[in-house]
């Protein structure tokens, strides 16, 4: 069992990077990668660079965790076939259904992660 200072140092880890990872994608999206600083990212997120650098190391880890986040729709440590969009597709036994599932859910995918796909480009 962990003790509740170990948990609490987590959810707080945890919170940081979603702060980070979210100031990271309003810039992308709106001045660019290369135009972002990871001074501009701790300053939007309300952290010290040294936080940012700390929890990612480079901006180029902050866009990958950027996409994740966007791709997955949330923080939470759930693989992709485990979500539970596939789960349902997997699970309709209609064919049709099926398929009818996995396009949505990958248009839900691509219409969040589109934007910062495009910066990273």
């Amino acid at each position: 069992m962990k003790k509740p200072s170990e948990d609490g140092r987590t959810a707080r880890s945890r919170s940081t990077r979603t702060r980070i990872t979210t100031a990271a994608t309003e810039l992308f999206t709106t001045a660019g990668y290369s135009s972002t600083s990871v001074a501009a990212i701790a300053a939007r997120a309300g952290v010290s660079e040294q936080s940012v650098y700390y929890s990612f190391g480079t901006k180029r880890a902050i866009l990958t965790a950027a996409l994740d986040l966007a791709i997955a729709g949330d923080d939470e440590p759930v693989p992709t076939l485990e979500r539970p969009w596939v789960r349902a597709a997997l699970a309709d036994p209609d064919p049709h259904g099926q398929i009818r599932r996995q396009v949505a859910g990958a248009a839900d995918v691509y219409r969040r992660a589109a934007q910062l796909s495009r910066a990273q480009r």
